[in-house]
């Protein structure tokens, strides 16, 4: 009996031993005519249906590290923006207003003032209001203030573009 349990301790200490070998080894190469496995195949990706392109205003402040962008939806009059105005201090005000900034008009939209360098949320601006700044964003500019230049610390004229 006493040499039955040696030999079973020895089996033991083979297997264990035989065990950790084989977690240390490289996993075995394949055969030299193996072919790669194919690439997985799932469904194909596209756009959701129905895709529409988002129309957008923008207007970019030179030299003043600031810059706006506006998506419109016309049919909802809606329009969700950013403002990014990390070049202008103290920002008190800003707004869209229509006209140029040698000729202003009368404000179209009023936006959150970015007083710690950003501003954006969504606001209803009316249809109308809408496909005006999409259809003639030429006819609208951007303009920032603060208190040293409450009539415009920084000014920009709009652009139409279309995203997606």
């Amino acid at each position: 009996m006493p040499t039955m349990l040696k030999s079973a301790a020895a089996l033991g200490a083979v297997a264990f031993a035989t065990a950790a070998i084989a977690q240390n080894a490289p996993p075995p190469s394949p055969p030299a005519n193996a072919q790669p496995a194919p690439p997985r195949r799932g469904p194909p990706r596209r756009a959701p249906q129905p895709y529409k392109p988002s129309p957008a205003v923008y207007a970019s402040f030179a030299g003043r590290n600031a810059n706006f962008t506006g998506v419109i939806d016309p049919n909802a009059g809606q329009m969700c923006y950013l403002l990014n105005a990390a070049g202008i201090n103290g920002a008190t005000s800003a707004k869209i207003v229509s006209g140029t900034p040698d000729k202003p008009g009368a404000v179209a939209v009023n936006l959150q003032p970015p007083t710690d360098g950003t501003s954006g949320t969504c606001y209803t601006l009316g249809a109308d209001t809408a496909k005006a700044l999409l259809d003639h964003p030429e006819r609208y500019y951007l303009e920032v203030d603060n208190d040293t230049y409450p009539t415009g610390a920084a000014v920009a004229m709009l652009h139409a573009e279309t995203y997606g």
